[in-house]
């Protein structure tokens, strides 16, 4: 199982890889996935992966279609405030950095 199933985040039903689900889509954001031989084995041929890590030597960078080394819970939190319209450009002057 990964970190998200072990800690509760995610359901084991969503785990993706060996043993799990297969992913087709068109586009997969892989936050803070390392990117082991089981969990891309899960990947559709034609799915094109946007990668979220802190590790710039993750394997899933070598598969990604584009990829950013970051904190992938600080990106996640970022894009939901995003989606959510509570981003920065919502807050008021005294509350931007």
């Amino acid at each position: 199982e990964t970190g998200a199933c072990e800690s509760g985040i995610a359901e084991r039903a969503l785990y993706a890889g060996v043993g799990g689900r297969s992913i087709d889509a068109d586009v997969y954001l892989a936050f803070g996935i390392s990117g082991s031989e089981g969990h891309l084995a899960a990947l559709a041929p034609h799915t094109r992966v946007v990668a979220i890590n802190s590790d710039p030597e993750a394997e899933i960078f070598k598969v990604a279609s584009c990829g950013i080394v970051a904190d992938a819970t600080a990106i996640l939190r970022e894009l939901l405030a995003e989606v959510r319209g509570e981003g920065i450009e919502d807050a008021s002057p005294e509350e931007q950095p």
